[in-house]
């Protein structure tokens, strides 16, 4: 069985959504998933992965088996598609809060297939198991727990085959425990890279109108588009810290605010 075979049979949202609207993969006006980019990261051999942090197998460092995203605490986490809850624990040295969830089953060439998701380091799970959850649905809220170095969500997925009675991982444990990259699955591509967000920002600042307020932190580290009233959420919840400097270089009526992340 091929992988392309799966990500085109079960396409997904990225697992962050507010009012049932996913998040883009890119900062905009509803989210703050760009800040603390540090901790965002792709899957595979990331730097992160090469500092030896999930182990070994057979003497070869393991990659990260998964998407990390950054945001900040009580973020809401979603099912990325229809999905079935079928596990909710927690992992002091690895996952934190976490929940495992399949997509429906479906069959080609004779063969029965899904595919199986974890959410992990969440400061609460919401849902229960047992249950069907619709794109959208809220699953839990973003945190730190268990071994992270910041407030984000790990998302993971791996395909998963019948044999028998029971489905089993399709893939061997080739040091990413079975799970795969799921750049091709997402409907709308997260972005990683700081300067291509960065890019990304002055194109959506070109097109929004002065109502809004267009926020990048001087070293690039916050990443974010927000309005008035999320950039005085942010004040209360001392997100950033309170000076802000006015860049010119903006098309009449636009202004940015330079944020200095509150470490």
């Amino acid at each position: 069985m091929l992988i392309e075979y799966y990500k085109d049979l079960f396409p997904i949202n990225l697992p962050i959504a507010k009012d049932y609207e996913f998040w883009n993969g890119r900062p905009d006006e509803f989210n703050n998933i760009g800040y603390g980019l540090d901790y965002s990261q792709e899957f595979g051999m990331t730097p992160y992965a090469k500092k030896g942090i999930y182990g070994q197998l057979n003497g070869k460092l393991r990659p990260h088996n998964g998407h990390d995203f950054a945001g900040v605490k009580n973020t809401p986490l979603v099912a990325p598609c229809k999905c079935w809850a079928t596990y909710i624990g927690y992992d002091k040295r690895g996952y934190g809060n976490f929940i495992f969830f399949e997509t429906e089953t479906k069959k080609i060439n004779g063969e029965n297939i899904k595919m199986e998701f974890v959410l992990g380091h969440a400061i609460r799970i919401t849902a229960k198991i047992n249950q069907w959850y619709n794109p959208g649905d809220q699953l839990g809220l973003m945190g730190s727990t268990g071994m992270s170095t910041g407030t984000h969500t790990h998302f993971g997925g791996r395909p998963l085959i019948r044999k028998g009675n029971n489905f089993v991982h399709l893939l061997k444990d080739d040091g990413a425990r079975g799970y795969i990259d799921l750049t091709d699955f997402f409907i709308i591509k997260p972005i990683y890279n700081k300067q291509l967000l960065l890019n990304e920002v002055m194109k959506l600042i070109r097109k929004k109108g002065e109502k809004d307020i267009y926020a990048i932190s001087p070293d690039g580290r916050a990443n974010l588009i927000i309005n008035w009233a999320t950039y005085q959420q942010g004040l209360t919840m001392k997100l950033w810290e309170d000076d802000v400097k006015e860049v010119n270089e903006l098309p009449p009526k636009l202004s940015i605010i330079i944020l200095t992340p509150n470490n």
